[in-house]
């Protein structure tokens, strides 16, 4: 590879992996606020069964993502390198992306939620029990 590609390449994988790690992270500590926010669910509106089985289902998808985050971190100049590493690297990615192209051929593409619920992006505060 040239100079100038390495250096792309080396920026986009960089910034992918901050991404899996901040987008993880955060996940877990906010997951209530990700589902109102984000989804335009309410998660107080669920049993507390409900609530805790998804909440507890988020934050583990959302540690998933972490630790890729990390891996892709930890192994960043393998991953530049080739190889095993590599080949994991890709992996993740591709698979991420085949999920994604399998969700929207199975679902549609999702559009913009309109949510009355107070947990609602629309709201100008979001109350406790959100976050």
């Amino acid at each position: 590879m040239t100079r100038a590609i390495t250096l792309v390449a080396t920026v986009l994988q960089f910034g992918y992996a901050a991404m899996l790690v901040a987008v993880g992270a955060a996940g877990i500590v906010s997951a209530r606020w990700e589902f109102a926010a984000v989804y335009g669910i309410d998660p107080s509106t669920w049993s507390s069964d409900t609530q805790a089985t998804m909440l507890n289902q988020y934050r583990f998808l959302k540690s998933v993502e972490l630790g890729a985050g990390v891996f892709c971190l930890a192994y960043r100049r393998a991953i530049m390198d080739g190889g095993r590493a590599a080949a994991v690297f890709l992996t993740i990615v591709g698979l991420g992306v085949a999920a994604r192209s399998f969700a929207w051929l199975s679902t549609g593409v999702r559009r913009p939620h309109s949510s009355s619920s107070s947990c609602s992006r629309r709201s100008s505060s979001l109350p406790l029990s959100c976050i």
